[in-house]
Parts: C-alpha cells; sequence; structure tokens
C-alpha cells in the first residue's frame, strides 16, 4: 500500500470513528437531552431522533450491541493505521491488510442498521450518521477490493494488544452509555 493510500485509510477510518462515536454518544443520552439536540434532525425522512434514539441501546446483532461494536472495530482500524505510519514496512504492510479487512464487518453492521431502520423498525426515517457510516465502509470496502492485499502480518502481538484495547475501548463505552441511561431512568422515576 503506498503512502497516499495508507493517507487515505486512515482519514476514512478516522472519518467512520468519529461518526460512530456520535452515535454511541447520542444513543446513550437521556430521552429529555436527546429530544432537545436538534443537530442531527433534517427532515422527518432524516431525523436520528426518531431513528438512532428510538432503538438504537436496545439494537443488537447476534447479542453484540450494534453502535458500541462500530465504534470497537473503527477504533481497532484507527490503532492499526495510525501505528503503522512508524512501523517496519513488512508490518506495515500486515497491519494494513488487517486494517483493511475490517471494513466488511463494519460495512455489515452499518447495513445492519439501516436494514433495521426500514425492515423491522417499519421506519420511514434514518439518520445521516447512519448514511455517512455505511457509504465510508462501503468506499472502504471497494478501495480494499480494487487495491487487493498485499501483506502478511507480521507483529501478532501487536495487533492481538490492538485487538484487545479496542474490545476493552467498546466493552467501556457500552458500560458508560448503560450507566449514563440508568442514572437518567433513576432519576427521572424519583
Amino acid at each position: 500500500m503506498s503512502t497516499r493510500q495508507h493517507a487515505i485509510l486512515t482519514a476514512l477510518v478516522l472519518f467512520a470513528l468519529g461518526l460512530a462515536l456520535f452515535q454511541c454518544w447520542y444513543v446513550y443520552l437521556p430521552y429529555e437531552d436527546a429530544a432537545r439536540f436538534d443537530l442531527c434532525r433534517f427532515s422527518t425522512a432524516v431525523d436520528c431522533f426518531k431513528s438512532i434514539h428510538r432503538y438504537g441501546e436496545s439494537l443488537r446483532a447476534f447479542g453484540i450491541p450494534v453502535f458500541p461494536a462500530l465504534a470497537t472495530l473503527f477504533f481497532f482500524q484507527a490503532l492499526l493505521a495510525a501505528f503503522a505510519w512508524n512501523a517496519t514496512p513488512e508490518a506495515r504492510r500486515g497491519w494494513l491488510t488487517v486494517a483493511q479487512l475490517v471494513w466488511f464487518p463494519a460495512a455489515g453492521m452499518a447495513i445492519y442498521v439501516l436494514l433495521y431502520d426500514r425492515l423491522v423498525e417499519k421506519s420511514t426515517s434514518t439518520s445521516a450518521s447512519a448514511w455517512l457510516v455505511t457509504a465510508t465502509s462501503l468506499a472502504g470496502c471497494g478501495l480494499t477490493i480494487l487495491q487487493g492485499l498485499a501483506g502478511r502480518v507480521r507483529g501478532v502481538g501487536a495487533v492481538f494488544a490492538f485487538l484487545v484495547a479496542s474490545l476493552l475501548f467498546g466493552f467501556f463505552l457500552f458500560g458508560a452509555g448503560s450507566a449514563r441511561l440508568g442514572a437518567a431512568h433513576a432519576a427521572r422515576e424519583r
């Protein structure tokens, strides 16, 4: 992978990570705060409150909370892409190969969010962030297919450490968001 392609991968991953973190933040906002937040409500068809906040906390794929899982995948990719800038050429190619492969499960989860809106919830609205995450993930998949994969994973210990760090990140993100909603619910009950 050339330096230019690496820069494009890094930019796409950071953009997707920012969107996924926004989605997690919004999903775990208390109801009153989410209802007042107008920056992601563009029309009746593109309304994050009606689509993401209404069902986002309970949205799971195979028992895994979707929004923290998306943030975890993008965080893992971001770690690999960031640390690849200073890695040896062999390790760099391997780490970027793994980062490229992560686009596919991320795209699957992003598409799952859009399909859940339309098919399960029968909702006429979706969120701009869901469309952007899906488009970014599909763009990453397309670039991966066009560029191909070139590199064997070297430094497996570092990749495993990044994976563990990403899983912990997602676990604590989910725990903090759930605790925030639980505290808001308890305050509302009082």
